[in-house]
């Protein structure tokens, strides 16, 4: 992926950080607009240190195509909290990011 690529996906990652929410919400990923929805109310609903976890991963999880096989980012988010999302997305960095031999 460009630079140029991997910077918009991040700003859009970021943007829709920005949309969401946490505690027992849930992503919706039915479609992109309920993704940015829920992940906004997500968001709007987490304490101030936690909102930039959730932020950051969800960036990171957009720019690096985290994702389940056949599915979209949002998609592989349905259903999960912020803390599940993190730990989805923590998964998947190290999976993409992890050198093997």
């Amino acid at each position: 992926m460009n630079k140029a690529k991997l910077i918009a996906a991040a700003g859009l990652a970021i943007s829709m950080a920005l949309l969401a929410g946490c505690g027992d919400k849930k992503i919706d990923g039915s479609s992109d607009a309920n993704f940015q929805k829920s992940a906004k109310a997500i968001y709007d609903s987490l304490p101030d240190e936690k909102k930039a976890s959730f932020g950051m991963a969800l960036a990171q999880g957009q720019a690096l195509g985290i994702h389940e096989k056949g599915q979209s980012f949002a998609q592989a988010l349905d259903g999960k909290t912020a803390d599940e999302a993190i730990a989805f997305i923590k998964a998947g960095v190290k999976e993409k990011t992890t050198f093997k031999w």
